[in-house]
């Protein structure tokens, strides 16, 4: 039997930005700034035009990173929706997903 233990310190974060985010190099940029932070997870564009960003990290980090992001492209943004994640899945970094 083997036992998993969790580092309580990390936090898993999904952020919706909506606004003039998409053809913008939203994306690219986004994971320009992550390079910049110790976090990791991922950025997509959606279908319903908003942009899904996903952050892994320690706490102060997360946060930092979404506010540099917000900051960048503040006059492209109407909104940005967090939603605190209990998630399982272990990120490689920081990537774009198309999917």
């Amino acid at each position: 039997r083997r036992t998993v233990v969790t580092d309580c310190s990390l936090v898993t974060r999904k952020y919706f930005f909506s606004g003039l985010v998409q053809g913008v190099g939203f994306r690219w940029t986004t994971r320009g700034i992550a390079a910049r932070f110790s976090v990791r997870g991922y950025v997509k564009n959606l279908k319903d035009g908003r942009v899904e960003m996903v952050a892994r990290g320690e706490d102060a980090i997360v946060t930092a990173f979404a506010n540099a992001v917000a900051t960048h492209f503040e006059e492209n943004l109407h909104s940005t929706e967090c939603i605190e994640m209990n998630s399982p899945e272990e990120f490689s970094g920081f990537t774009i997903r198309h999917k």
